[in-house]
């Protein structure tokens, strides 16, 4: 039976290994006694590298990203004694034309102050706001659909769906305001409603001082050269309104001889005024006091009715002109103060798509666009221009080099705040963060390994990997994100460590 049992010859192992690409190259760089000195060296020049081409050709800073805006508030503005009738028959001309653009799905108008969406980033409108619209931007899933041609790797045509572009939020903003701009006798203002810690715009200077008179004209200095810095958009202060005031003032010792004070003569002022209080009264309807006054008709209730206007005294009727005189004075409706001392802010907005080209062998910048700039690289040369994007950091430092000359009366002193006060505090919070979690990675590894080259090897990883975030950030034509890249960047070193442990 043995004989007739089949036998299969036992299967033979082969012996040995196969590399592959990858393998063989790990096997030239480690077999040969100057390889890894040289890769050490590409590795610290490509690091090297990617360091000084981030920073001749990065693209700015910004405190958060920036997301495409889903809501937006244009602001209406003008100056005047306008009434309600008239506030609201302008914010309906805007609304008009807001309803009529591309990309907006609803709208709510609002005359007045108030409104019903706020978010803002914690600023308030212009001081001479009259009325307010509220703007929903149309959703994706409510964008028509477009169609464009293209070929794959040059070759293969392809065809690719894409929402129409026109009903983004970015091209709302843009149509808006070129729509808006020719509106005679108000002025408009497009806000995006904010969508992270930023807030609404990014330049705020903030000028401080005791003496009025010095702080205004810093005020109105600071406020021309904002207008006149190219890139800047929606420049706007906290300077008073233009207005006028009525000053009463009652001739004390001529009241006296007529057996009257000023008590008296307040109470008549009043009537023209709002009336003079007698007494308060309760209801059931409601749970506040309601006041009782009495005031001259609305036909008398003029500022010439104080000429003739007659107070009774111990001699008969006495005009009241006779120890009234009136003085126009300029309206203060408010007064700001912060850490006990005035302050007045100027604020401004960066307008998108702008680039600075500097001419390398010294002269004056010049402000472009982005095509405007690709257009004239190619034809200049690359080595005459250095590139810069324009952005609120860009713009904040080009305007401290003009504070720091000192065009500002004595007494006032500046400060930025806003977006940049914040970006500020949170690039010195992450550093701290990032440094403080390397310093405890480098003790849990030494502890670990007992080794301080193990540990500093493993640690390498994170400079590697931000050489990395740098050439992605260029590649992907992106500026630095204080808060998104820099904690990106902070994690990511806890991820590429954890890799590195691996190989020890």
């Amino acid at each position: 039976l043995d004989a007739a049992k089949l036998k299969r010859a036992p299967r033979k192992v082969k012996s040995g290994y196969r590399r592959k690409p990858f393998g063989r190259f790990t096997a030239f760089v480690a077999g040969n006694p100057v390889m890894p000195v040289v890769m050490i060296l590409a590795v610290l020049g490509m690091v090297v590298a990617s360091f000084t081409l981030y920073g001749k050709n990065n693209y700015g800073t910004e405190f958060f990203a920036q997301v495409e805006p889903e809501n937006l508030i244009v602001y209406v503005q003008a100056r005047g004694n306008l009434s309600v009738e008239e506030k609201d028959a302008l914010v309906a001309r805007v609304e008009a034309i807001v309803l009529d653009t591309h990309g907006v799905k609803s709208a709510f108008a609002f005359a007045g102050e108030g409104g019903l969406n706020q978010m803002t980033g914690g600023a308030g409108g212009p001081r001479d706001q009259i009325g307010q619209v509220q703007i929903e931007v149309a959703t994706y899933e409510d964008r028509p659909v477009t169609t464009e041609q293209i070929k794959l790797f040059g070759l293969i045509p392809f065809e690719r769906r894409i929402v129409d572009q026109s009903y983004s939020g970015s091209a709302v903003v843009k149509a808006l305001e070129e729509r808006l701009a020719g509106l005679p006798g108000i002025r408009t203002e497009v806000l995006e409603m904010a969508g992270g810690p930023a807030s609404s715009k990014p330049l705020h200077l903030r000028l401080s001082g005791t003496d009025w008179g010095a702080l205004t004209e810093a005020a109105e200095t600071a406020r021309e050269k904002f207008e006149q810095t190219p890139g800047l958009t929606g420049v706007e202060d906290t300077l008073p309104l233009p207005g006028v005031d009525w000053q009463l003032d009652v001739d004390v010792e001529a009241a006296g001889r007529y057996g009257t004070n000023v008590a008296t003569v307040g109470g008549m002022v009043q009537l023209v005024t709002n009336g003079i209080l007698l007494d308060t009264m309760r209801i059931e309807s409601s749970d506040e006091e309601i006041e009782i006054r009495v005031r001259l008709p609305a036909e008398d209730r003029l500022l010439s009715t104080l000429d003739t206007l007659k107070l009774q005294t111990a001699q008969g009727l006495v005009p009241l002109s006779n120890f009234v005189t009136r003085t126009p004075v300029p309206t203060l409706a408010q007064i700001d103060r912060v850490d006990m001392k005035r302050v007045f802010d100027v604020k401004a907005g960066v307008a998108d798509g702008l680039v600075r080209l500097t001419p390398t062998e010294g002269g004056d910048s010049v402000i472009v666009t982005a095509e405007e700039a690709d257009a004239r690289l190619p034809a200049d040369g690359p080595e005459a221009w250095t590139r810069a994007a324009v952005n609120a950091t860009e713009r904040i430092e080009t305007l401290t080099e003009w504070l720091d000359t000192g065009p500002l009366p004595e007494g006032v002193s500046w400060e930025w705040t806003g977006d940049f006060a914040d970006q500020a505090e949170s690039q010195t919070f992450l550093v701290t963060a990032f440094a403080g979690a390397l310093f405890l990675m480098f003790l849990i590894l030494l502890a670990q390994f007992n080794s301080f080259y193990n540990a500093v090897l493993v640690l390498l990883a994170v400079v590697l990997s931000t050489a990395g975030v740098l050439v992605g950030m260029l590649v992907m034509q992106q500026p630095f994100s204080i808060i998104m890249t820099g904690t990106g960047i902070v994690a990511l070193a806890g991820i590429v460590v954890n890799n590195n442990i691996v190989f020890i």
